[in-house]
Order: structure tokens, then C-alpha cells, then sequence
């Protein structure tokens, strides 16, 4: 779709309402899950395009080049030029939730050790009541 349509249809949808931007001083979680969910509200509306990188100023862009470097998505999506060149919105929208995740405690966590931390959170919180011990038997058979 053309640049000036998308703009176009990004302005209907969604007014002249204040845009989430990343700046350095608000480079922290709550303000990184603010901007990723207007990027997927964009992007359900078909109303995503290139430009919308521009809502992260030139200086914070520069310090997520270094703060992206050894991260997990890096890795798997290596960096040749500059990240938001060579990688498409899901990655960047995969390395900031990396970084700046809303629960602290997964910060600089692979994926492998958060899905174990969600499935340690999950036995401490599973109730067995004794008297209904021949249906989770079976449950467990059948599986």
C-alpha cells in the first residue's frame, strides 16, 4: 500500500491522538508495552508502514543498536547495517518485549528459562484435592 494511503488510513483510525514515542526518558517497560501494543493496533488496522519507526527518536535509536546487540533475537536475526533496516516489525516488537519485558523478574532471560519460570509459577499454584484422586489418575493415564 502506498505511504501517503497508509498515512492516510493511520490518521482516521486513529485521530490526532497522542502516539506513543520512545525517547531515552521514557525507554523503560510500561512505556516499551505502550508503544508495542499501538504497533500491533497498526498493524491489525493495515495501517503500519515504515514511518512509524519514527515515533523512536534518532538518539534512542542509537542506544537500542547497542542494547540489542547481545540479546537472543540478535542472534537469531543478525544485524548487518542497522536494525531498523534489516529487521522487519516483529522482530524489533520480538527484541523490545526482550528487553523491557512488563515482569521484571524476566529480564535477560531466554525464552527456554521464562516458559521454565511459568511452569515452576504453575506447580507452586496446582491444588490436587485428595478426594478426587482417581479422576486425576486417569487424566494423567490418557495423557
Amino acid at each position: 500500500m502506498a505511504a501517503p494511503v497508509t498515512a492516510y488510513q493511520r490518521m482516521l483510525k486513529f485521530g490526532s491522538a497522542d502516539l506513543p514515542k520512545l525517547t531515552k526518558h521514557t525507554l523503560e517497560s510500561v512505556a516499551v508495552d505502550t508503544f508495542i501494543k499501538y504497533l500491533h493496533q497498526l498493524i491489525r488496522a493495515d495501517a503500519f508502514d515504515d514511518s512509524v519507526i519514527n515515533l523512536i527518536d534518532s538518539e534512542t535509536a542509537g542506544l537500542l543498536t547497542y542494547y540489542f546487540q547481545p540479546t537472543e533475537t540478535a542472534r537469531e536475526h543478525p544485524i548487518t547495517h542497522h536494525w531498523t533496516v534489516d529487521w522487519d516489525v516483529a522482530t524489533i516488537i520480538q527484541a523490545l518485549e526482550e528487553l523491557y519485558p512488563l515482569q521484571q523478574e524476566h529480564r535477560h532471560l531466554d525464552r527456554g528459562s521464562r516458559w521454565l519460570q511459568v511452569v515452576a509459577d504453575s506447580r507452586s499454584r496446582v491444588r490436587i484435592l485428595a478426594d478426587n484422586m482417581d479422576q486425576v489418575r486417569i487424566l494423567v493415564d490418557n495423557q
